[in-house]
């Protein structure tokens, strides 16, 4: 498996959970014991674009990084992933 493949892996990941985010919001809500609420709706929407967003840039970033791409997948694929381990 190459770099190429592992950023467009995390792309579908990142689809998924975009689509899942902007379909499921009511859900979502109800798993964390929340009442939607139209704020709650909006925050999820918000949410969704953001990771289709990521999911966008993990598709192309292997056309855009070219020779560097292994640099972009230790700061995307470690850094990141740390990170957002790290918050939730």
């Amino acid at each position: 498996m190459t770099l190429t493949h592992l950023f467009r892996a995390q792309a579908v990941v990142f689809a998924i959970i975009a689509v899942f985010m902007f379909t499921q919001t009511e859900m979502m809500a109800g798993d964390m014991g929340w009442t939607m609420s139209k704020g709650i709706q909006t925050m999820s929407e918000h949410f969704s674009s953001h990771f289709l967003g990521f999911a966008i840039i993990s598709w192309v970033m292997p056309s855009i990084a070219g020779d560097n791409l292994k640099k972009m997948g230790m700061i995307m694929g470690v850094y990141l992933n740390v990170l957002w381990v790290f918050m939730s």
